[in-house]
């Protein structure tokens, strides 16, 4: 069973470990490897570690963790960082990830669920997120309400990468 919880400051490691090897599953041929092989566990540690503490008031990190005690997944997100860009979205989806071996199981959906609650509470009425549009997770966001709002190339490792913004209220 999968719980969704708050992430702790004591969950750095687990969400740099999701995070570097969601990487690696989800953006293989897509994003080039020396991009992929740059982001080690101890890198991506000390980000979230510094994340965590930051605690801020309207941003929100939670993780999926199995009975056992193992992150498989996390999401994090909060106001939305262009908002002129971006008029009648107030919120945005910083990341989300989920291990491939516990995707299919409702992970995704739940932490969505677990930030848009959140987000709600605090007073945001939509949300956006960019998603590099060869992603598959495309089609998740699709499930979930997500409509295409903007589009923007930024350039990876040499390799200009497509990225789609997705946008939807959060009542839906």
């Amino acid at each position: 069973m999968i719980t969704i919880r708050k992430a702790e400051t004591s969950d750095a490691k687990g969400i740099a470990r999701v995070h570097v090897d969601s990487w690696n599953e989800t953006y293989k041929g897509i994003i080039p490897d020396e991009v992929l092989d740059g982001r080690t566990y101890e890198r991506q540690e000390k980000m979230w570690k510094g994340a965590l503490a930051a605690a801020l008031e309207d941003r929100a990190i939670f993780v999926a963790e199995t009975d056992g005690g193992e992150v498989v997944g996390f999401i994090t997100g909060g106001p939305n960082r262009e908002p002129d860009k971006f008029d009648g979205f107030d919120a945005e989806l910083y990341a989300v990830y989920v291990l491939k071996n516990a995707q299919g199981q409702g992970v995704g959906r739940k932490l969505t669920n677990s930030l848009t609650s959140f987000l709600g509470e605090k007073g945001y009425d939509s949300i956006m997120v960019w998603v590099v549009k060869d992603n598959p997770a495309v089609r998740f966001y699709a499930r979930i309400g997500g409509r295409p709002i903007g589009k923007r190339t930024e350039t990876m490792g040499g390799k200009e990468i497509e990225e789609m913004a997705l946008g939807w209220d959060i009542s839906e």
